[in-house]
């Protein structure tokens, strides 16, 4: 994924080695969204600067009437996904709406893994975030700093995480005290015997 607006810093994250890295040579190929499909009928096109969904000739309908801002279709093209600045969405090939989550900022770019188990979307907040296809459940979120490379990957759920060496500092807990108090961050770091637990995080996606 790329780390600058002109693409020219590139990073490359493995959750089978759990490891970061930076305009790294890639023996594995890597997967591009797909957005045309050859065994359902679904095609994109702008209208009045806005993106727009149509399956079998019908406008895809979008809770609240909000605007697309991107979407992919599963490698077997049983479903696809679609992103509004508020929430992820997934169709069926009919183009049933299964289910809608709430996300916490923005999605810039989607991607659908090749086995069809997790969507992957890119927060406008720097995090990509993987989501599992049957209920939308958020299972990973990864983080990295684009100037210094230090990165983290955790679990929303239980806050299981593995890091680089100096990135345990990026996630922990705020805590608001009296209005005349500063508030408190207890860094993850704090529970690293309890919670690094990057086999754990394997096993989530595995």
């Amino acid at each position: 994924f790329p780390m600058n607006p002109e693409n020219t810093v590139n990073g490359a994250f493995s959750l089978s080695s759990m490891q970061f890295s930076i305009n790294a040579s890639q023996s594995t190929r890597l997967m591009v969204p797909k957005r045309r499909a050859s065994h359902i009928n679904l095609k994109a096109r702008m209208q009045n600067d806005h993106l727009r969904l149509n399956l079998d000739g019908r406008d895809i309908d979008v809770p609240g009437n909000e605007e697309i801002s991107c979407f992919a279709i599963a490698n077997d093209e049983r479903f696809f996904v679609a992103s509004t600045n508020s929430a992820l969405q997934m169709y069926d090939g009919s183009g049933a709406l299964r289910w809608r989550v709430a996300v916490e900022s923005s999605i810039r770019a989607l991607n659908i893994t090749e086995n069809g188990k997790f969507i992957l979307a890119a927060l406008s907040n720097g995090t990509i975030n993987w989501f599992a296809v049957t209920a939308g459940k958020p299972v990973l979120s990864f983080f990295v700093n684009a100037d210094s490379g230090e990165w983290i990957v955790w679990s929303p759920d239980n806050f299981y995480y593995t890091a680089s060496k100096n990135a345990e500092g990026y996630l922990g807990w705020h805590r608001n005290k009296e209005l005349d108090q500063e508030a408190q961050f207890t860094p993850i770091s704090k529970m690293r015997t309890r919670l690094n637990k990057p086999n754990i995080l394997q096993k989530i996606v595995n």
